[in-house]
């Protein structure tokens, strides 16, 4: 211990050291300033590798301090503008007065550092520290006394201090009472909501300090290391320069990053190397109103909970869901009969329940239907836990047993076909089936024998007609004057009959020879004779 005391004191003092040690080749004299317009937009420390001034933001201009590498570079420092926007008409000037100020197309300006007496030059130094120097050079004012989302090597964070992720939600407190903690801060509650700390309660830790070798600590009054959280030092490779930082990150994790940059070139590279939470769903806020979240493989998604639709869309955080159906609950006179129950396995949640009963999960759910303030319930071990809508701080923790019950309205009913025995129904189709089958079938051959039968009889019969010779006039009429004509007017009488005389014919066109008989007039009711 007593070796890390004095080295970790080496350090802080020699950073310090640097910090207040004026670099006369990098100074910004009084009446300096910074204009879009010029293409004079920052002010770079000697090494290159941070720079003061203006740089992009969405489609307009920020002011702060950035560690630059060969694409946008990363901001590690803001100053408070007071809601005073940049652009490319704004200027950034070291007063002739000492003052630092931006002021706009509108000579609106707002000071950038308030410092305890007129500056008489400024510098931006190597360690990322834009520092202030009075007439004796000492300094007045520092950016590292004023973290924003980041303390690069060489800064601490002290007690009453924190660092604010650049998106606004989540905060990182150097306590009083010793505790490194992080809070979910923007809520509609306004309250803080704890989600990591260093577990360093009443430690006498005073102070949160990175050095430049990657060493991230807390030390006490005697800057004594009370917690180690990452000693990433790296072993420096030749030609290359490490640059150390650790930033309250936008999705609510403090990490410590190394920017390893090779001399001479624009090559870098950019790796975390310790991050204060494993898990991104142990974040309370990651995820929004009404959702959940949940680890796949390494990444964290919002979804949301059964019978909630996205408000904000499909997105992979901070996902708020509202109800995707109307609740008439407080307007029935059965509620149990509006809603199903819906179940989600391993869900946790960090808020208080409003009523905590013991119920089997049957009976926790058809208590949630009844009661028109329970949004959901949580049945774990015998135990039934309601809460009121919206969810917050869900997530999937399966390392819990826990079941979450949900409201849905129910379904339409389908037909349900009532059956004792899953196999009888089975049994029976299938009898029924075959029967159909088996009479289709003996049907079928009927109609193909009768149909052979037929056609049998038929082409028998046609060649039985064929060899009597009346294939072609087995039936026909013939009108009178044709058996007149055939007959020769009836005059070869060849037999007599009942009702009628017999005559000999010819037909016409075959010469066949027919027999025609002539019916008596007693044997005809009308005046047209029949034959």
């Amino acid at each position: 211990m007593a070796s890390i005391t004095l080295f970790l004191l080496f350090a802080v003092l020699s950073a310090n050291q640097v910090s207040a040690q004026k670099n006369d080749s990098n100074i910004i004299n009084l009446g300096s300033y910074l204009s879009p317009k010029t293409n004079s937009t920052s002010w770079v420390s000697p090494s290159g590798h941070f720079s003061f001034g203006f740089y992009p933001q969405d489609n307009g201009l920020a002011v702060g301090i950035r560690l630059m590498d060969e694409h946008e570079g990363t901001t590690v420092w803001t100053p408070n503008l007071n809601n005073l926007s940049a652009s490319s008409d704004s200027v950034i000037q070291l007063t002739k007065d000492g003052q630092l100020l931006l002021r706009n197309e509108k000579q609106m300006e707002v000071a950038i550092a308030n410092a305890s007496e007129p500056a008489a030059s400024a510098s931006i130094l190597d360690s990322g520290n834009f520092v202030l120097y009075s007439k004796n050079h000492s300094v007045i004012w520092q950016s590292f006394d004023y973290p924003t989302d980041t303390i690069l090597g060489g800064q601490n964070l002290s007690e009453g201090q924190h660092l604010t992720s650049a998106n606004g939600y989540f905060i990182l407190q150097m306590q009083a009472d010793g505790n490194l903690v992080a809070y979910l801060v923007k809520n509609e509650t306004g309250e803080n909501y704890g989600y990591w700390s260093s577990a360093t309660y009443q430690s006498q830790a005073i102070q949160l300090t990175l050095d430049r070798t990657g060493f991230l600590c807390l030390l006490d009054d005697d800057e004594n290391a009370t917690k180690v959280l990452a000693n990433s030092s790296n072993y420096l490779e030749r030609n290359t320069s490490l640059i150390y930082r650790a930033t309250m990150d936008f999705d609510g994790i403090f990490r410590l990053y190394v920017h390893t940059f090779e001399t001479n070139t624009t090559s870098f590279n950019v790796q975390s190397v310790w991050q204060s939470n494993s898990n991104q769903c142990e974040v309370r806020g990651f995820c929004g109103f009404n959702s959940y979240c949940s680890m796949n493989d390494s990444e964290a998604i919002c979804k949301c909970y059964p019978g909630f639709k996205p408000i904000n869309g499909n997105q992979s955080m901070f996902l708020d869901c509202e109800q995707g159906h109307t609740d008439d609950c407080k307007t029935s006179a059965d509620p149990k009969i509006l809603w199903d129950i819906a179940p989600l396995q391993h869900v946790q949640w960090g808020l208080l329940p409003f009523l905590v009963i013991s119920l089997e999960m049957e009976a926790c759910g058809k208590s949630c239907q009844e009661d028109c303030n329970c949004g959901a319930a949580l049945h774990e071990d015998g135990s039934c836990k309601m809460y009121k809508l919206p969810l917050r701080f869900g997530r999937i923790n399966h390392d819990v047993s826990t079941t979450a019950l949900f409201k849905l309205p129910p379904n339409p009913k389908k037909p349900e076909v009532l059956v004792d025995d899953k196999k009888n129904l089975i049994f029976t189709l299938a009898i029924t089936l075959g029967s159909i089958s088996f009479v289709s079938l003996v049907f079928a051959i009927s109609i193909f024998f009768i149909y052979r039968h037929k056609v049998y009889s038929y082409t028998k019969l046609s060649a039985t007609s064929e060899n009597l010779g009346f294939a072609e006039d087995c039936l026909r009429t013939f009108a009178f004057d044709e058996l007149v004509n055939s007959t020769g007017n009836f005059t070869e009488e060849i037999g007599r009959g009942s009702f009628g005389v017999v005559y000999k014919g010819t037909l016409q066109g075959n010469n066949r020879r027919v027999a025609v008989k002539k019916l008596d007039n007693d044997a005809v009711d009308e005046g047209e004779r029949e034959f």
